[in-house]
């Protein structure tokens, strides 16, 4: 399974491409279920969506965090909030993902599983998801050469 380096001012993370990809997805949803949509969000979710869904990003996932939000505090802020929103969406799941959204981004054929639960723990997507607002607050220090790999390394 790939791996992507997630990163904003030159700091971040590695992650696993799945988590990621779910954690777009879920992301992408919170935005869509905003009453109104900045520019900037919409052409950010417009990317996040493409990124979710597209196998070829495998191992080239980013989420243009300098583009979209750069230096701006109010974009920070509303993208924290969103990001908290998709993490408790994640949590609701329950201890898996659902197969129907390994399915909508690509990680899963229909019928592949026997179950509606998939084997990606939901913990592991939410992680995720609490990564990137750690980048977005400055907590994350590593730069890709020092980062250990979410969902590796006890961490995450």
């Amino acid at each position: 399974m790939g791996r992507s380096f997630i990163e904003y001012k030159d700091r971040g993370f590695w992650t696993v491409d799945a988590y990621v990809r779910l954690y777009l997805r879920l992301l992408c949803l919170e935005v869509d279920a905003l009453p109104e949509m900045p520019d900037w969000l919409a052409k950010a979710r417009e990317y996040w969506h493409l990124q979710a869904t597209d196998e070829a990003f495998h191992g080239w996932i980013g989420l243009r965090l300098d583009e979209y939000v750069g230096d701006d505090t109010v974009r920070a802020g509303e993208l924290l909030e969103l990001l908290d929103r998709a993490r408790l969406h994640a949590l609701s799941f329950g201890r898996y993902a659902p197969v129907s959204l390994l399915v909508f981004c690509g990680l899963a054929e229909e019928g592949e599983y026997s179950t509606e639960e998939s084997l990606v723990h939901t913990e592991a997507v939410a992680a995720c998801g609490d990564a990137i607002s750690r980048l977005l607050k400055g907590e994350i220090t590593w730069d890709a050469a020092t980062s250990p790999t979410l969902g590796n390394l006890g961490w995450g």
